[in-house]
């Protein structure tokens, strides 16, 4: 019983760290061009060094300071179950070790890409997050970019997209987003999710 609980909570937790995420993966694998290649859209996923490093960042930032999630063990277990979501042949220990092994190297490693998604994946969740952070950002490009962005009249033409994104935050988010949810939303756009369709081919 004791075990169902944590294994019930493990879901429900993976299921609000994904919730960004869930859109977009859901697009790419219904609509990119990559179901010719033999290899799952997991494995293919997990490949690319960027999209590794700013989804297992991402997840593990918030499962840490938001969903207060603590001890490597849940920890583990919530990366493990939201690669379940990205792809159900994650459910095998052997390609959830494979991608650790793989986050795990790259972390001692030099790589242009993967030290850039970990900058990103930052960016986005602070922004989120912790609104009063965004000073710290003022000279990043991304984030100028992003904070111009939101008070443009492109961004209003968006808002059916916004609510998308935000399915799954609370729902004062989805009547009115805050101005940080709005620029957090255009940094993933113009980060993780322009580097998943050029991956998977997605025409946008």
């Amino acid at each position: 019983m004791i075990f169902n609980f944590f294994k019930n909570k493990n879901k429900e937790h993976a299921q609000q760290a994904f919730s960004m995420f869930a859109p977009p993966i859901k697009f790419a694998k219904e609509f990119g061009d990559w179901k010719n290649n033999s290899k799952t859209f997991g494995e293919l996923f997990i490949e690319d060094k960027y999209l590794l490093g700013f989804f297992n960042v991402l997840i593990s930032l918030v499962g840490k300071k938001v969903l207060n999630i603590t001890g490597a063990q849940h920890s583990g277990f919530l990366i493990m179950e939201c690669y379940k979501k990205i792809d159900g042949t994650f459910v095998l220990v052997e390609k959830i070790k494979k991608m650790t092994d793989m986050f795990e190297s790259l972390m001692g490693e030099d790589n242009k890409d993967f030290k850039q998604a970990i900058d990103d994946a930052s960016l986005v969740f602070h922004v989120l997050f912790f609104p009063n952070s965004q000073d710290t950002y003022s000279d990043n490009v991304i984030f100028k970019e992003a904070k111009k962005f939101v008070n443009s009249n492109e961004f209003k033409s968006e808002k059916n997209l916004q609510k998308k994104l935000l399915e799954g935050f609370p729902k004062s988010y989805l009547d009115d987003p805050p101005i940080n949810a709005k620029i957090a939303y255009r940094i993933f756009q113009n980060t993780f999710l322009k580097r998943l369709n050029k991956t998977f081919k997605v025409d946008e």
